[in-house]
């Protein structure tokens, strides 16, 4: 029995954390070009929520699959080290690396770790995310945001655009 099937009952969970931090890593891409278009468009004489906005979605889109698939995708390996972080101390790890090993203290190495794994519960496995990968996606969707109303606020008239704010910093010729 390969460690894969043993961890057949973990998998949904683990699907579901890949699938939230790829989210937050693309909303992360996502509101920093979304940043940078609202920018541009600042110094245009243009409203570009529009644009920001479609950029921001586009953007989501094409990376949440890139980062699920390229990074977050759960591997059996990954899945040996959450279930060890349970408290399993390092039993599916020795197991997945043991898997090829015929000899007789792999076999009881293998037979442990199933026991003990049969003996978790896979409503105590919760979803980790790093606090860096939420206050990046914080950050930069409130910074980009922030830039789309300056940018749309300034198209409407209610305030100052960037091209009129640098007009009287540059020197006339």
């Amino acid at each position: 029995m390969t460690p894969q099937n043993h961890f057949e009952k973990y998998q949904p969970k683990f699907r579901q954390e890949a699938w939230i931090k790829s989210f937050l890593s693309a909303l992360t891409v996502g509101a920093a070009i979304t940043f940078a278009v609202a920018l541009i468009t600042w110094f245009m004489p243009v409203n570009g929520l529009w644009i920001s906005l479609a950029a921001l979605v586009v953007s989501i889109a094409v990376a949440m699959p890139l980062y699920y698939v390229k990074k977050y995708k759960p591997t059996v390996m990954m899945g040996a080290r959450r279930l060890d972080s349970m408290g399993l101390e390092e039993r599916m790890i020795t197991m997945v690396e043991l898997e090829n090993d015929d000899s007789i203290l792999s076999r009881l190495q293998r037979e442990d770790a199933q026991k003990h794994l049969a003996e978790a519960d896979e409503k105590q496995m919760k979803i980790c995310l790093p606090r860096g990968l939420i206050v990046s996606a914080s950050v930069a969707t409130i910074l980009g945001i922030a830039m789309a109303t300056l940018s749309t606020l300034a198209a409407m008239g209610f305030i100052m655009s960037g091209a009129e704010l640098m007009d009287p910093l540059i020197p006339d010729p």
